[in-house]
């Protein structure tokens, strides 16, 4: 079984980021220069959704909590002040309005899931939020290649805790129970997050590939067992 995350790994990211980032400050006649903000909005980004993946936060909270920060920051939006232009919901809505649009695809995405299809039941598990990537997923036709796609929100549990792993391998199993460790030469995690996708499958007993197409350095206590810097390397990690 191959179970595969969905954002900086088959998804580019960082580009639907920006995408929605850009359309959404000027539909809201914001005159920000994008390039200015976007390592504020990903550093705030990364934080509230870490917050999320260890049970301190929920999407509902993440999902304005992101702006109202992003706001303050850019001396938008204060206590005081009453603009529907820099409202953190109204902002908010309409970037994941955005976002749900942005179906940006890494290099080699589907030629990488062309190899793959036919060779092992396949599971998308993503920590995203419903209303984003249901969308996103529809554009790119991703259903086409997976077996079941997972979302954190929809079953009530995220990376990198393990029962999400345990029911994405169970779906994939075509079975409504999953035992409590999964052997690694039966299943893999396929995915770019060292916490959420790595961690968390290695602490359920599946191997994990790290795709690490950015760049990042290994700055966590976390040991992949594999690591690639590029979609195209894993099918001969597989054996395929």
């Amino acid at each position: 079984m191959i179970l595969i995350d969905a954002d900086d790994t088959l998804f580019d990211f960082h580009q639907a980021e920006y995408y929605a980032l850009e359309r959404t400050f000027a539909d809201h006649g914001l005159a920000v220069p994008i390039d200015a903000i976007m390592n504020d909005f990903r550093e705030i980004n990364a934080v509230v959704w870490r917050e999320y993946e260890t049970g301190q936060s929920t999407p509902e909270i993440i999902r304005t909590k992101r702006f109202v920060q992003l706001l303050q920051r850019l001396n938008l939006n204060t206590d005081h002040q009453i603009d529907p232009r820099t409202d953190p919901r109204s902002v908010s809505d309409r970037y994941i309005e955005h976002l749900s649009e942005a179906a940006f695809l890494v290099d080699g995405a589907l030629e990488f899931l062309e190899q793959l299809q036919g060779t092992a039941p396949l599971v998308m598990l993503t920590n995203g939020l419903s209303s984003v990537q249901r969308p996103r997923f529809a554009k790119a036709d991703m259903g086409r290649y997976f077996h079941d796609i997972v979302i954190s929100e929809e079953v009530g549990v995220q990376k990198p805790d393990p029962e999400v792993f345990r029911i994405a391998l169970a779906r994939a199993a075509g079975v409504c129970t999953a035992p409590a460790g999964v052997r690694p030469d039966r299943a893999i995690m396929i995915g770019d997050n060292l916490h959420s996708d790595i961690g968390g499958a290695l602490a359920v007993g599946l191997d994990a590939c790290w795709v690490n197409i950015r760049g990042r350095s290994n700055d966590r206590d976390v040991r992949p067992t594999y690591t690639v810097t590029s979609l195209q390397e894993i099918p001969t990690i597989l054996g395929l």
